[in-house]
């Protein structure tokens, strides 16, 4: 679900974060620290970006 949110769209980390945060309540998972957060979100919106550019050369 990031990832493809990350893919098509430009969505800055701050929603990307409160999407994670709301999907993980809603399916009862229990939460991770803020920083394996953040770095879960970093390291998809880094994948697709060189997904992108891959694609894009």
């Amino acid at each position: 679900m990031l990832f493809t949110r990350s893919w098509l769209s430009n969505e800055k980390p701050g929603l990307l974060f409160d999407l994670v945060i709301n999907w993980l309540l809603q399916n009862k998972i229990l939460l991770p620290g803020v920083t394996t957060l953040t770095r879960l979100i970093s390291e998809i919106r880094e994948k697709s970006a060189d997904r992108f550019w891959s694609r894009l050369s």
